[in-house]
């Protein structure tokens, strides 16, 4: 993992490196605190018109982790949709 990419650290135990940005939505992965360990990536899933999280095989979970990346996935959209009606 490039450490020298633009992070955000939001979670108690994860931060978030944002590894595609776009016009209109970005890709951020989902690491580690300590180790920089990928855990999973954020990004634009269309069925569901929303940011959604895709876990890495392996990776387990809880309610903490969980909770800071909904709420991260929550500021993504509501940025985005402020962006949206800025136009």
């Amino acid at each position: 993992m490039d450490r020298r990419k633009k992070y955000i650290d939001k979670g108690k135990w994860i931060r978030f490196v944002l590894i595609k940005g776009g016009d209109k939505t970005n890709v951020w992965r989902v690491v580690t605190k300590d180790l920089w360990d990928s855990l999973g990536e954020i990004k634009w899933f269309s069925r569901w018109r929303q940011y959604a999280f895709f876990p890495f095989a392996g990776t387990i979970f809880e309610k903490t982790c969980l909770g800071d990346i909904a709420n991260f996935m929550e500021e993504k959209m509501l940025a985005r949709e402020n962006k949206e009606r800025a136009k």
